[in-house]
């Protein structure tokens, strides 16, 4: 989402319905804004501490911080569910994988808004 009226150059990359169009944005203050996001979420979600797993029975919809790699978090919507098994909407990507329950968590409020 791009904060209410911030022009920006973008281009359309996906578009599968008129409700449902990604786009990839070319803003340096965006990008950097980001960037900056990603790597305070890495380090804050790295520390085992700050990790809350997500409540049980987890349900299809729910936002949430799925762990792509040890040192990687991304936000992300869980769109299946299958035994232990979920796959997920990666929104900062655009792509969806496929992950164990264990490694989804909740996601902290300030992690929901775009970044600034």
């Amino acid at each position: 989402m791009v904060p209410l009226g911030r022009m920006v150059a973008a281009h359309i990359i996906d578009m599968s319905t008129i409700q449902h169009i990604k786009l990839r944005i070319f803003d340096p203050e965006i990008i950097k804004s980001y960037n900056t996001m990603q790597k305070e979420m890495n380090e804050d979600y790295g520390k085992a501490d700050n990790l809350s797993l997500l409540p049980r029975p987890v349900a299809i919809g729910c936002v949430c911080v799925a762990m792509v790699r040890p040192d990687c978090f991304l936000r992300a919507q869980i769109i299946e569910i299958y035994d232990e098994v979920a796959w997920v909407y990666l929104f900062d990507i655009g792509k969806v994988c496929q992950t164990y329950l264990f490694y989804l968590f909740k996601i902290r409020y300030i992690h929901m808004t775009f970044p600034r």
